[in-house]
């Protein structure tokens, strides 16, 4: 009964009356239900002989059957594994590979063990192999260890100085070296550049490329664009603050030198989109 509420005479004598019966102790009222002498024979009917700790009915010969299934079980599990899926677990674990740290650890463990369950032997062929691989591992941390330790002298450091301004001079040597740096930033275009190659394509469709991902390196200089139609043309966006105080004429010029005509386009101009598609068509005798 809920604290506080106050209930009529009427219906506390109803509660009386569906209470009458419950056994002594009984604390919950929902379970001091009244049940018919039938259904209580039949309830005790259907338990008899009933072995389940779930309270459901099993015929002999299924008790039977999950008494065999369970004898000899050892997996955690409470299923027994038959020899086919023992062999294929075997099978899945070979070839699996360690850090020294997890070995060591797993001998260390072994070394203690008293009931046999770790102790097993590999063969000579199998230690040597092991020990050929720590020595290995070992040998590498040494040198580590040895390479950051290693003050280079300043003549050295001089030295590789020179040799690398005499190989930059080598315009090959200098456009892979920028080549496979920038490749190796996966560069993508940006929102400008996206903007301005859509502009490009407008005017001549399928005919221009991104390359500014570090495709082309022209002069040691890689380009934003390149047109693709085989009239060597290039074009350039300049951001307003990373190319600020630049002169656009010198990428010009240069990329000239390799027999390029380039159009720069500077990141405010693409506020007006009309006045650069005019621009590129100027450029590339469209207008």
């Amino acid at each position: 009964m809920q604290a506080g509420i106050k209930h009529s005479l009427e219906t506390i004598e109803k509660m009386r009356q569906a209470h009458a019966g419950m056994s002594i102790g009984t604390l919950n009222p929902f379970f001091g239900k009244h049940h018919s002498k039938e259904a209580r024979a039949k309830m005790s009917e259907a338990k008899v002989g009933n072995k389940d700790r779930l309270g459901s009915h099993h015929s002999p010969e299924a008790i039977r059957k999950m008494s065999e299934a369970k004898k000899g079980n050892r997996h955690t599990l409470g299923h027994r594994l038959t020899e086919e899926h023992k062999r294929k677990i075997g099978e899945a674990k070979k070839g699996t590979k360690f850090s020294l740290e997890v070995r060591n650890n797993m001998s260390k463990y072994r070394k203690g063990d008293k009931n046999g369950f770790y102790g097993k032997k590999h063969s000579e062929e199998t230690l040597a192999k092991l020990r050929a691989v720590e020595a290995t591992l070992e040998t590498r941390a040494k040198m580590s260890v040895a390479r950051k330790k290693r003050v280079t002298k300043k003549e050295t450091i001089e030295k590789m100085s020179v040799t690398h301004k005499e190989l930059w001079k080598d315009p090959e040597y200098r456009d892979s070296t920028v080549k496979a740096a920038l490749l190796g930033l996966r560069i993508h275009p940006n929102r400008p550049e996206t903007a301005l190659l859509a502009l490009l394509e407008e005017v001549s469709p399928n005919e221009w490329e991104f390359v500014g991902d570090g495709q082309l390196v022209i002069g040691g200089k890689n380009p934003d664009f390149f047109n693709t139609n085989g009239e060597k043309l290039l074009a350039e966006l300049y951001g307003t603050y990373w190319h600020r105080g630049e002169n656009p004429q010198d990428r010009i010029d240069l990329f000239k030198k390799y027999g390029f005509h380039t159009i720069i386009v500077w990141e405010h101009e693409l506020k007006t989109p009309e006045k650069v598609l005019g621009k590129i068509r100027k450029f590339i005798g469209k207008s």
